[in-house]
């Protein structure tokens, strides 16, 4: 039964991030107002807003005008019921502890906000920053990640002045946090798995001539799936 409510709040969760990262970077209000269609803007009845169902029940289109809705609805709504109830399932989220899972939702925010905007809005990366030194301060030394802070700081910002194609800013503060958060040699494992799976996948659309030349690939997906190879490696799963 367990298994079943990690998996409707999680749905829960997911969709509530989903809106918000569609709403917040264009500073459209989301929390007072009826959800609506994305192409006419009729407001969505209560059971058009059921996570996974409605998708399925509409056959992965609008009710009010029929047009196909974007796969990023599916994909996120299954995706990260999927990964919570796969970390319960592992290891009961014992390793998964309150800064891992505070960690793991931002960077959830901002896999959709670089996926639909290309953007990582400044004012989650500052309440990221400041969650994650509060909750540190809770456990070590403020001296200690002072010391953090700014080796990440120093190294990342290096990293993006010498390589700054490929890479946006957002991406470097992020990376700037989980240094904070973890401690820098954690962070790099982390940005290391990142780049690999980048270069993987961009290997891979070049193969399938999928890769446009002359668009942007969004980095902090492969950010969350480099955090999530982490966890597991870290949990001694893989």
């Amino acid at each position: 039964m367990i298994y079943v409510y990690i998996f409707v709040y999680s749905s829960i969760i997911g969709s509530f991030l989903h809106v918000f990262a569609q709403n917040f970077p264009q500073q459209k209000p989301f929390l007072f107002r009826r959800s609506h269609c994305d192409y006419c803007e009729k407001s969505l009845s209560y059971h058009q807003m059921i996570p996974i169902f409605s998708f399925f029940i509409q056959k992965g289109r609008t009710k009010c005008c029929k047009k196909k809705l974007s796969p990023l609805y599916i994909i996120q709504e299954i995706s990260l019921p999927f990964l919570i109830l796969l970390f319960y399932g592992l290891f009961k989220f014992e390793f998964m502890t309150s800064i891992h899972f505070i960690i793991f939702l931002f960077l959830y925010f901002f896999l959709l906000t670089d996926l639909y905007f290309l953007h990582v809005p400044n004012l989650m990366i500052l309440l990221f920053l400041i969650i994650v030194c509060f909750y540190r301060f809770l456990y070590y030394s403020m001296i200690l990640i002072i010391i953090q802070f700014i080796a990440s700081l120093f190294v990342y910002s290096l990293f993006y002045f010498f390589v700054r194609k490929g890479f946006g800013l957002g991406d470097i503060k992020i990376l700037i946090i989980l240094g904070t958060a973890l401690g820098f040699v954690n962070s790099y494992k982390i940005f290391f798995i990142s780049l690999i799976l980048a270069l993987l996948a961009i290997g891979l659309a070049v193969l399938l001539q999928k890769f446009p030349r002359t668009k942007m690939i969004p980095f902090v997906p492969f950010l969350f799936l480099g955090y999530v190879c982490y966890l597991f490696l870290e949990a001694g799963i893989v």
